[in-house]
């Protein structure tokens, strides 16, 4: 079917014209209404001028001049303001991407990251232009939203990648926070274009028991949520605890029956963790005492200030030790790791209180076996 093509004469009944991916469309420069392509006839404008503008049919052809200018002037001020709304929308999104990133309240953008923009534009630029952050929407409940639509959108991404992918394996571990709140959390590795992807799948709470039936039963759930098939499952990561890994119904057990292909590997930091408790007698001993004078600094509050006013005297990188737990045996790395940047602060400061443990410093040999200790926890995580 040809289209049909504006003619300037048109005007003088009151048509303009739009232009889209269908051709010339007749728009009324009077109520500006578009009408479809084969209304582009001289008969049919008369006729839509004289039905619902009968006022206006006998208006000289100037009159629909200046009616179309501000036709124009009217789009192209809505088209700026759109344009400065989706810039305006494009910053709160923006700004919520790095509050989230930092872990910091969403207040933060309202009180604080608002303000000190307009002051920094202000005082570059000009007042006109600090102006233009108030249209930012940075309230707490927009930012909760922005975050809650961004983390929606990575979940969407990632469930789509996953279901693209022919085949998957899952990380996960359960374990319990300072509140004693239950939690289970799962990494996924998949294959997109043409390489392995790993990422964060999901936190998961577990409001009763922790059981091996209610770890499965809320992994299931969730995956059936997304629409993955255990079919595709290929790999299973989990700890050494007795719920991952019962022989007759722990969750692998429960798993490797929904996923044939799948096969289960025993986390090597854990295995490490567990190679650790069992360590040489005297690297075991150096460990010992390395938490015992962490201890030992940290068994007050009045200790701890003055270990750290040391450390600030003598220009030292850490103000503090880290404590070491047990329950949380990922931190041993990082205690040694501290401890032993921190060696010569803390024999200053155990030496200025007396303390028995001052004596640790001055065997060599023990040094030497707290480094070794350390050196052994990097080269793991290299490796």
């Amino acid at each position: 079917m040809v289209k049909r093509k504006y003619d300037p004469n048109y005007l003088k009944n009151g048509f303009s014209y739009i232009e889209d991916k269908n051709g010339q469309k007749p728009q009324c420069v009077l109520c500006s209404e578009v009408l479809a392509n084969e209304s582009m006839k001289p008969s049919k404008l008369k006729r839509h001028l004289e039905t619902k503008h009968p006022a206006s049919k006998d208006k000289p052809v100037e009159f629909f001049q200046r009616r179309l200018q501000e036709l124009r002037a009217s789009q192209k001020c809505l088209t700026a303001s759109c344009s400065k709304q989706e810039q305006a929308l494009r910053a709160s999104y923006l700004v919520a991407h790095r509050i989230a990133k930092a872990k910091k309240p969403h207040t933060v953008a309202e009180e604080l990251i608002l303000p000190a923009a307009m002051d920094m534009v202000r005082e570059v630029l000009d007042q006109s232009a600090a102006d233009k952050l108030i249209t930012i929407p940075l309230s707490n409940d927009t930012i909760a939203r922005r975050i809650e639509d961004m983390s929606g959108n990575i979940k969407q991404q990632t469930t789509a990648r996953i279901q693209a992918s022919p085949y998957y394996a899952l990380q996960m571990d359960e374990s319990t926070d300072i509140a004693n709140h239950a939690i289970l959390l799962v990494y996924v590795r998949h294959v997109w274009d043409g390489d392995l992807q790993e990422q964060f799948l999901c936190s998961r709470d577990l409001p009763t028991t922790t059981k091996a039936e209610d770890i499965f039963n809320t992994l299931d759930l969730y995956l059936s949520s997304l629409g993955l098939s255990w079919e595709y499952c290929v790999g299973i990561t989990t700890d050494g605890a007795a719920s991952m890994t019962g022989k007759h119904s722990g969750v692998v057990k429960r798993i490797l029956e929904r996923a044939p292909n799948a096969t289960w590997n025993h986390c090597f930091l854990h295995r490490e963790a567990l190679a650790a408790k069992n360590m040489v007698p005297l690297l075991d001993e150096a460990l010992t005492n390395v938490i015992k004078v962490v201890n030992h600094i940290k068994r007050s509050a009045k200790s701890s200030r003055c270990f750290s006013h040391l450390c600030k005297d003598l220009g030292s990188e850490h103000m503090q030790v880290l404590y070491h737990s047990e329950v949380h045996w990922l931190s041993r790395g990082k205690v040694l790791s501290c401890f032993y940047e921190l060696k010569t602060e803390i024999a200053t400061f155990l030496s200025e209180t007396n303390s028995p443990y001052a004596e640790l410093f001055d065997n060599e040999m023990w040094l030497v076996r707290v480094a070794k200790l350390l050196c052994s926890r990097k080269r793991s995580h290299c490796g």
